[in-house]
């Protein structure tokens, strides 16, 4: 907004605006999917409701077994959507239809059930619950990002599409032969002690602070430019 003939773009190649017809007309053909379905996004509608259909799905037709052959499986999918409609008192109901007696265990157990789940449903709808929602997200992509860090891009999401067959294919290296170890001469070398300080343990860190020791001699430097820290990958460090 200040300078926009200056302004360069921090994460686009050269810094420069996106451009072409072929682009133009990839963002039409998407965008064509949303002007398709505008009537339902004006509502701000949510995908959350068939997200709680396919785990109440999944729930009495288990997709750890073969459940689509069988005569069965249909009833099973009734019964999911009786119960996404209806509540966990459907059996009762069910009962009733076919005139017979529904257990009064059974009417207790499954207004107990759609009591809990309206609960549920009450809290999460709050500021405290969502608040909540919010900080176990952050909990969850944090560990995510730790686990990365630590086992490479085994762990990245979607790693099975974004590689291909040819990439996929990973050949267990030859073993490390343990090198020799060589005793150096008294005398013949320093030893120097460092240490750093990084703004995370991620592996994108930016280094704030170098210190080292060495005898009587003491070294520390902070790195900074204009009262902003300047980034210094971590990778960079075997440079220092």
């Amino acid at each position: 907004m200040k300078d926009p003939a200056q302004y360069k773009h921090k994460s686009l190649p050269y810094g420069k605006d996106l451009c072409g017809e072929d682009l133009r007309k990839d963002l039409d053909s998407i965008l064509n999917l949303y002007i398709a379905n505008s009537s339902d996004l004006a509502r701000l509608g949510s995908s959350q409701g068939n997200e709680s259909l396919n785990m109440v799905i999944a729930s009495k037709a288990p997709k750890a077994k073969h459940y689509s052959s069988s005569n069965s499986f249909n009833m099973h999918v009734a019964a999911a959507v009786a119960q996404k409609n209806i509540g966990h008192t459907y059996i009762s109901k069910v009962h009733e239809e076919n005139l017979l007696s529904p257990s009064r265990t059974c009417q207790i157990y499954g207004a107990k059930l759609d009591k809990k789940v309206q609960e549920v449903n009450d809290r999460v709808k709050t500021k405290e619950g969502k608040l909540k929602r919010l900080q176990q997200k952050e909990k969850r992509a944090q560990k995510i990002a730790a686990t990365e860090v630590r086992e490479g891009s085994t762990y990245e999401k979607d790693i099975g599409l974004s590689m291909s067959s040819e990439k996929s294919r990973v050949e267990i290296p030859e073993p490390i032969v343990a090198p020799e170890l060589v005793s150096l001469p008294s005398g013949s070398y320093t030893p120097v002690i460092f240490d750093i300080e990084t703004t995370s343990a991620y592996s994108t860190a930016e280094i704030t602070q170098i210190a080292a020791v060495s005898g009587d001699s003491q070294f520390s430097q902070y790195i900074c430019q204009h009262s902003q820290f300047v980034a210094l990958p971590v990778k960079k460090l075997a440079l220092l």
